[in-house]
């Protein structure tokens, strides 16, 4: 099954403020993530930030839902604001983009 990606303006802000070869493979670890399976790839995550996974990027981590999960969970729709959301169960949600250190606070 392959992925679509979606992205929030917030990523796009995040991704736009890294250098360029970060950029490129954060892209090319997407691009990737699109086409396989997201589900091993990606780490649950917990806590305030659960309904959400991470994405390993170098010292990066990349912050996202997969809608086919949020969609299927009344709480899940609910925390990643996706009630009045578009959003087909086949789509990869990117939320933001940070260092390790930083990005779970």
């Amino acid at each position: 099954m392959s992925y679509q990606l979606r992205s929030t303006g917030r990523f796009d802000k995040d991704v736009g403020g890294l250098d360029k070869p970060i950029r490129l493979r954060i892209d090319r670890a997407l691009t990737e993530l699109s086409r396989g399976d997201p589900y091993k790839a990606t780490k649950s995550l917990r806590g305030p930030l659960r309904c959400k996974r991470s994405l390993r990027v170098g010292k990066y981590r990349v912050i996202l839902t997969i809608c086919e999960e949020c969609l299927s969970t009344t709480n899940c729709r609910a925390m990643n604001h996706c009630e009045n959301q578009s959003h087909s169960r086949n789509d990869l949600l990117l939320q933001w983009v940070d260092l390790r250190e930083e990005v779970y606070e």
